[in-house]
């Protein structure tokens, strides 16, 4: 227990009062002609955060849909009427130690369902995230992210 008291103090010292501490981007659909235009987007929410992380769940939501019909995304809301699904998860750990901070991770993917030798699969169309450590909510960094995800989206 003492190790781990030690090794996140030092993330602390080290990173200060906000850090990314590791930020990835993977876009594995090579169609440069893929467009979410006129695509029917749903926008899933994953809550896992806890202690007042994430306070901002509904305007996140209504934030990325509103970005996705710039796009020209058909946004809707079942995902039975969807054919891509945008996915935003936001998981944290609680320290005792740290109780005015949020430790986690962020993950945003686009995702297509799709059929192979009647096999069922999710396929990724774009995925992004990002580790963090900040001072408590996380709300404006979030916004961030989904709108840098968002940006490269054509």
């Amino acid at each position: 227990m003492k190790m781990k008291k030690l090794f996140i103090a030092a993330l602390m010292v080290l990173f200060s009062n906000k850090v990314f501490a590791e930020e990835y981007s993977f876009d594995p659909f090579f169609d440069d002609n893929f467009s979410i235009k006129d695509q029917k987007v749903v926008v899933g929410i994953y809550d896992e955060a806890t202690g007042g992380c994430w306070t901002n769940l509904g305007e996140v939501k209504r934030y990325a849909e509103d970005k996705l019909m710039l796009k020209g995304a058909d946004v809707v809301n079942d995902m039975d009427d969807a054919n891509l699904v945008l996915n935003i998860l936001v998981k944290t750990i609680d320290i005792k130690e740290f109780p005015n901070n949020c430790i986690g991770k962020v993950e945003i993917n686009l995702q297509k369902g799709v059929r192979s030798k009647g096999f069922k699969w999710m396929a990724t169309m774009a995925d992004s995230g990002v580790l963090f450590v900040d001072q408590k909510p996380i709300n404006i960094i979030l916004l961030e992210k989904i709108n840098d995800h968002l940006a490269s989206y054509k």
